[in-house]
């Protein structure tokens, strides 16, 4: 399963990623990552950082995303898991089920760089907190940050599927991508070892 696939939305210019996060009860898995993102956004001090209020906007933009699509939620009543085919391109910023876990949409023209500030914003929200996260919270933002970021890999199999123009790059700066992917997992590795020994020292 690609993890990333481009949807060409309703209009000409309206093409927009959609990320397909592999979890057994994704039910399970959007409701809590649902609770983790709402709780670290009301905790976030947005004051702490020159483009706070950007991340918090980001953050919010993503939250938006963890409701069902319409054709998924007319699906689920008396259909047992629900799980669709591709919804109609005009359907955009939400989930649908699918086999073996569950589609996420961006809203239409959503691109990598999207994707991108979603990523920093998610990588700032605990790092910036008013609020303490227990350890089954942070299993669960985890999961979530893991569930969204791109590695080298994923984003080199959307650019052979075609997704220069939805990653935002001509093919010159098709190396650049790639590298703000390794630069994502490299920080999130980095933030789960700070948690970890901060959770230690207490």
């Amino acid at each position: 399963m690609q993890k990333y696939s481009i949807i060409p939305g309703a209009t000409a210019y309206g093409a927009f990623l959609e990320i397909r996060v592999p979890v057994r009860a994704p039910l399970h898995w959007l409701n809590n990552s649902r609770n983790v993102l709402a709780y670290l956004l009301e905790g976030f001090d947005e004051t702490a950082l020159p483009d706070g209020p950007q991340m918090r906007a980001y953050g919010v933009r993503l939250l938006s995303w963890f409701f069902p699509l319409p054709a998924q939620l007319a699906a689920l009543p008396g259909a047992g898991v629900g799980l669709l085919e591709t919804p109609p391109p005009t359907e955009n910023g939400g989930w649908y089920l699918v086999e073996g876990g569950v589609a996420i949409r961006f809203y239409e023209s959503g691109t990598f760089e999207d994707l991108d500030a979603i990523c920093r914003a998610l990588l700032a929200l605990p790092c910036h907190n008013m609020y303490d996260l227990d350890t089954e919270s942070l299993r669960h933002f985890f999961s979530l940050l893991t569930g969204l970021l791109p590695t080298a890999a994923d984003v080199s199999a959307l650019l052979a599927h075609g997704g220069a123009d939805v990653l935002g790059l001509g093919k010159i700066e098709n190396e650049r991508p790639a590298a703000i992917a390794t630069t994502h997992t490299t920080r999130a590795g980095l933030l789960r070892r700070a948690i970890g020994e901060a959770q230690n020292r207490k």
